[in-house]
């Protein structure tokens, strides 16, 4: 009865290490195996610490505080980080876990050597590995506990380095008892420590980024539904934006830099270290290109993106923050990146990630080609209602190009004013040489050879980084649709002729928005426009081209773009 109390006794949480190790000691004077012994003390000593280690991470346990401040005194950057929940959490358990944790199991591993000391007759042999499977379950919880406490959130990386030091002092008698393992189990941890810290930094980084972007989509749309503010105030809000990105990296950096303390002179760990912010640079970086693709339509959007509704200004928006980054912020942002790290080191882990500049630059080139598409279908949304809504076999003679004309030419100015501005690519006034001769005539061969090559003509191109290419892309688009608008329909003689007019002005107007051989290109294209209503002509009698230059000419003198 005395030997069943005993291992009741020695198997209970509550019982303190002394008493644990002193019941022991008498069942082994009792005869009972060594091995057995063992096991029901270490069974008691995990119960015990399982508690403890509870009670130290229960959620509202009370650790230390911060210090007061004086009225009126305004706190440091140190202060006012400590003073966060998440670092008061963190300080708290830590704090508890030096008092109430490491003790004790210092005290359960030397009462278990104090046991392996007594003399057994039972003879058998306690497995050397069972004290250091004991240890490493009990520091493996511990180190879970508190990594789960950082998952939850992140603090600032100053408190949780003070904090992983605290605990990693607390466990030197420990260590002092069990070198090798406590130096592999401690040094794993605190190289997932940091690269999970790393982690919550920079995803941190990269909410903040859409955020800003997203911010910025709102400001854009704002400017430019209003009348009394222009590119110029877009400009700025973009330039703030680019600002803020950058410096959301340089934070993360800034914020990473103490997790190096953490790991001291381990060059394998500082390697991973490395390794680990090249990789999460490369991801705050690749933050912006799946938003731009996103936006673009290329892949599904995350949910922020999605509730984006279209401004071209904000996608332009995008092609200019995009081409800065490629250009130059991410190479700076990864040369502070190696002077923080790396120093002079020799090392050259951080190097730019020529993928992520790839990347970039191809998330830019989606976007501009996903306006000029946008903008381009909505000039063939006013072509195609103009055609549709109107029996040509009846208007009258045509006097000058149609409303419509207007409309679309006036929404030209608009896309190339702001790709000017926001590409930084302003148009080159045009010379009186450099306009279309209306008079110049075709024979029937160089015709049908245009209109062959107008109808291989690759409408939905990439798009370039300049205004020219943007501009020539959209009219592509839309004049194709109206190629195609035309084929629907049946014309009469003036229905033909009012088809001419308006190709003929169009064609005129656009060629001091883009360079000559791209205007040229827009020609045969509306050549093939004209051809098209020709040949659904019932009396395909086409007007004196004299007569169509002076019609023109007089539509040009009242015509104003504002």
């Amino acid at each position: 009865r005395i030997r069943v109390a005993l291992e009741e006794r020695l198997r209970s949480p509550e019982l303190l290490v002394d008493e644990a190790v002193n019941s022991s000691v008498t069942l082994l004077d009792l005869g009972e195996d060594q091995v057995k012994v063992v096991g029901e003390y270490l069974t008691g000593r995990t119960a015990t610490l399982r508690r403890s280690l509870s009670e130290c991470f229960a959620p509202g346990a009370a650790g230390s505080a911060p210090a007061p401040v004086e009225d009126g005194a305004e706190l440091t950057k140190d202060q006012e980080e400590l003073r966060r929940p998440e670092s008061v959490a963190l300080h708290g358990a830590c704090a508890k876990v030096t008092e109430a944790y490491v003790p004790p199991l210092c005290d359960a591993v030397e009462g278990f050597q104090k046991l392996i000391e007594v003399r057994n007759a039972s003879g058998t042999a306690v497995d050397e590995n069972v004290l250091p499977d004991f240890v490493s379950a009990r520091i493996e919880d511990l180190c879970d506990r508190i990594t789960q406490l950082v998952d939850q959130k992140c603090p600032p990386s100053r408190v949780l380095v003070s904090c992983i030091h605290s605990v990693r002092d607390s466990l030197r008698r420990l260590h002092s008892l069990l070198p090798a393992l406590l130096t592999r189990l401690f040094r794993a941890f605190l190289g997932r420590t940091a690269m999970d810290a790393m982690r919550s930094l920079f995803g941190t980084a990269c909410s903040q980024m859409t955020s800003e972007l997203c911010k910025l989509h709102g400001e854009c749309k704002k400017l430019g539904e209003s009348s009394s503010s222009g590119l110029d105030d877009v400009l700025e809000e973009i330039a703030k934006t680019e600002q803020a990105l950058i410096m959301h990296g340089f934070t993360a950096l800034t914020e990473c830099q103490p997790l190096q303390s953490l790991l001291g002179p381990d060059k394998v760990a500082n390697q991973q270290l490395l390794r680990g912010l090249h990789a999460q640079l490369s991801a705050f970086f690749s933050s912006f290109v799946e938003l731009c693709r996103g936006y673009a339509g290329e892949t599904e959007p995350s949910k922020d993106v999605a509730e984006l509704d279209w401004c071209g200004v904000f996608a332009l928006a995008l092609v200019r923050v995009g081409r800065h980054l490629e250009v130059k912020a991410i190479n700076k942002v990864w040369g502070v990146a190696k002077d923080l790290f790396e120093g002079d080191s020799g090392t050259s882990e951080l190097q730019p990630n020529a993928t992520v500049l790839k990347a970039t630059r191809h998330a830019s080139q989606l976007v501009i080609t996903h306006y000029a598409t946008m903008s381009g279908q909505r000039l063939a949304h006013f072509l195609r209602n103009s055609v549709q809504s109107r029996n040509w076999m009846t208007v009258r003679e045509a006097q000058e190009p149609r409303k419509v004309v207007e409309m679309v030419l006036r929404e030209v100015r608009a896309f190339d004013s702001q790709l000017a501005k926001l590409l930084g690519d302003p148009r080159k006034p045009k010379t009186g040489g450099d306009r279309r001769n209306a008079n110049r005539f075709k024979n029937s061969m160089e015709l049908e050879v245009e209109r062959l090559w107008a109808k291989k003509l690759q409408v939905y191109a990439v798009i370039p980084f300049n205004r020219n290419g943007a501009i020539l892309g959209i009219l592509r688009i839309a004049f194709k649709a109206f190629f195609e608008y035309v084929r629907e329909e049946t014309f009469g003689k003036f229905g033909l002729q009012q088809i001419q007019v308006d190709c003929a002005f169009i064609g005129e107007m656009v060629r001091d928005f883009l360079e000559t051989e791209d205007a040229s290109v827009l020609d045969s294209l509306l050549d093939e426009v004209v051809a098209s209503a020709q040949m659904r002509c019932v009396e395909p009698v086409l007007m004196d081209p004299a007569m169509v230059e002076a019609r023109c000419e007089e539509k040009k003198k009242t015509f104003r773009f504002d």
